[in-house]
């Protein structure tokens, strides 16, 4: 299996902006793969729960409550990689692994009303093709005033 390389520092990176993030890596990288995709995650209540997020103390105890986040999934053909750029984990990361640490960790030592909680508001993921985003995105940050 031939690993994809591409180094984390490499990539444009601003915090809280996930979806520009990701527009960038998009554009940057799209050509060393078959498919790649902009993974928009959230849910009615704007509150998600992922683990394994740089922004927690504690990544794979407490988790990260986003109002949505944005990754990228990349198929070249002999995988599927997940390019976070808010993981703690590889970069980039088996598909498999990223989707079972950071959406469905098993471990006691997390807390049970973590677990509740994801369970309850749950996760959405719409998927859009890489060209299709790259040539429709327009960012509108008019909800993070105040």
């Amino acid at each position: 299996m031939t690993m994809v390389s591409i180094p984390k520092e490499s990539c444009l990176y601003t915090a809280s902006y996930c979806e520009e993030n990701v527009y960038k890596f998009i554009d940057r990288f799209q050509s060393n793969f078959n498919e790649i995709y902009a993974v928009f995650i959230s849910n009615p209540r704007q509150q998600c729960v992922i683990w394994g997020q740089k922004l927690s103390d504690k990544p794979f105890e407490k988790p990260v409550c986003w109002d949505y986040h944005v990754i990228v999934i990349a198929k070249t053909v002999e995988d599927l990689y997940v390019f976070d750029l808010d993981t703690v984990l590889p970069f980039p990361s088996n598909f498999k692994e990223y989707m079972s640490r950071c959406f469905n960790p098993k471990t006691e030592i997390i807390s049970s009303w973590w677990i509740e909680f994801a369970k309850h508001t749950g996760h959405f993921f719409r998927c859009v093709e890489g060209r299709e985003f790259l040539k429709t995105f327009s960012s509108d940050r008019r909800h993070m005033r105040n």
